[in-house]
């Protein structure tokens, strides 16, 4: 797997994670918990990364897919 293919997965990693996250959180909190866990992470980061995890899940597209697809041929692109 190259670097590119590696940082699709780890993010996509990343935003199943955050999604997880955001249900055990109160409504309206999460830009909160997010700050207090990774202050490095803005929330319209987490929310991009979030919006990846959803997009790929929905189009069936798994973390096998991304990894091995090339740049050019990634199955999320519109």
């Amino acid at each position: 797997m190259d670097k590119f293919n590696e940082a699709v997965a780890e993010r996509l990693l990343l935003g199943q994670e955050l999604l997880e996250l955001k249900e055990l959180v109160p409504f309206g909190m999460f830009g909160q918990v997010i700050q207090a866990i990774c202050p490095r992470l803005s929330v319209r980061t987490a929310q991009r990364t979030m919006q990846l995890a959803k997009t790929a899940k929905e189009k069936g597209v798994s973390i096998e897919q991304l990894c091995n697809a090339k740049p050019h041929h990634l199955p999320l692109q519109r």
